[in-house]
């Protein structure tokens, strides 16, 4: 007795997929602060694809921005990160300073509505775009 759901011939073999590569990540509004941010940062060190990353609202301070510096140094990919609205202070952006100065590889760097960082956090930031590859838009 045949059934209506029974097929004839082999059946079909599924190749497997190789997954897309990771180019985007958002993370905009996940109440990650330094502890979450430390975790993200974590995982960038050894991603081969990541090229943009966004972190807006986050409530990241200068540990979070300090592990994301540390991460920014050894990734090598990551183009475009954006860390605003976040409360990254003047310390944030004296971490931040040094991937924007020594990468070679990022372009884009978000840091509007940081009202923490003031003054002083520009002053770092426009001494590491001085001394920089002149990259960073």
């Amino acid at each position: 007795v045949d059934s209506p759901t029974k097929k004839e011939g082999p059946c079909p073999v599924k190749q497997p997929t190789v997954p897309a590569p990771l180019v985007r990540c958002v993370l905009a509004r996940c109440a990650l602060a330094d502890d979450g941010t430390a975790q993200v940062a974590m995982g960038l060190v050894g991603h081969g694809t990541l090229q943009r990353l966004d972190l807006n609202e986050n409530a990241i301070g200068e540990y979070g921005a300090a592990a994301i510096a540390r991460a920014l140094l050894r990734n090598g990919v990551l183009t475009h990160i954006s860390l605003a609205a976040n409360r990254i202070d003047a310390k944030g952006c004296e971490h931040l300073s040094e991937p924007v100065r020594l990468s070679g590889t990022l372009l884009h760097l978000e840091l509007n509505d940081n009202p923490r960082m003031g003054s002083l956090g520009a002053w770092w930031l426009g001494e590491a775009l001085a001394g920089g590859s002149g990259e960073l838009r």
